[in-house]
């Protein structure tokens, strides 16, 4: 007896131009955001530490990293779209050319789709994917008016050194919390450091302040103002103004190290090594 020949199921056809630019605003939106959110707020951090003309540097403080939780929202939503929606080709208001579910695609419909084909299923398995949905939209939704709250939170901590000699510490609600006279700094060390990244490390230089409560706040050349010849100058001037009775020196024997990484131009070196007490 000749056996009735299988209808081939094909797979989910090829997304139409409205699905496609949806998909593709959304997941530029979501990746973007979660690779350049970051620098977002750097700028932001600075705008505001800097817009106080009195300020010459600052460094990290309370809720800076808060922001990294709606890049870690963003990049989920991202993978959800590309992985669970996008690859899958699942349309959103399909193509008009295009006859979906079965018997020649999949049993999946445009979202939008009014009157969708039914078909049996179990109660108890449209229970539980009714369920399913539900859990992962109240997740997203709670849990991106989370993160959205606490991203702002990451602008405001800082410490912040005044061209006075005061030092003024913020919380994430840009609030001050401590506020130190220049007769409160105990010392103030200027030395080289080295930080490590997945790149490779590099060798950096700093101030050590400590307080009279036994407090201390590192300020780091990139914590400065300006370009790398101006925050070079201004440390010059906190050094040989600013602190000049409070000052020591150290790590000089990193020096070098610290041009290769950072300071390769001659009048960059001429600066640091003027700054460190030692000559080329």
């Amino acid at each position: 007896m000749a056996t009735k020949a299988r209808k081939r199921v094909h797979p989910m056809p090829k997304l139409g131009w409205k699905d496609q630019i949806v998909y593709w605003i959304a997941m530029i939106l979501t990746g973007g955001f979660s690779i350049l959110g970051g620098y977002i707020v750097l700028l932001r951090q600075d705008y505001i530490a800097f817009s106080d003309p009195a300020v010459i540097a600052r460094t990290k403080g309370q809720g800076n990293l808060y922001f990294i939780w709606l890049l870690l929202w963003c990049l989920v939503v991202f993978i959800l779209i590309l992985a669970g929606l996008y690859r899958r080709r699942i349309p959103i208001w399909g193509r008009s050319d295009i006859k979906y579910g079965p018997p020649a695609y999949p049993r999946v419909y445009p979202i939008f789709t009014k009157n969708k084909p039914k078909h049996w299923v179990s109660p108890k398995e449209l229970h539980r994917d009714k369920r399913m949905k539900l859990i992962v939209a109240v997740l997203l939704i709670i849990s991106f008016f989370v993160c959205a709250v606490l991203f702002p939170l990451s602008f405001y901590g800082r410490a912040v050194l005044c061209n006075d000699g005061s030092i003024t510490v913020y919380n994430a609600h840009n609030q001050e919390i401590h506020h130190y006279l220049k007769n409160e700094i105990l010392s103030v060390e200027l030395d080289t450091y080295y930080s490590s990244s997945r790149r490779g490390g590099r060798w950096h230089i700093h101030f050590k302040i400590r307080t009279t409560d036994s407090k201390s706040y590192n300020f780091a050349a990139h914590s400065f103002d300006g370009t790398d010849i101006q925050q070079l100058q201004t440390m010059l001037y906190i050094k040989d103004r600013l602190f000049k009775d409070l000052i020591f020196i150290s790590g000089t024997e990193n020096l070098q190290k610290v041009v290769w990484d950072q300071y390769s131009r001659t009048e960059e070196k001429a600066l640091l090594y003027q700054l460190f007490d030692l000559t080329p």
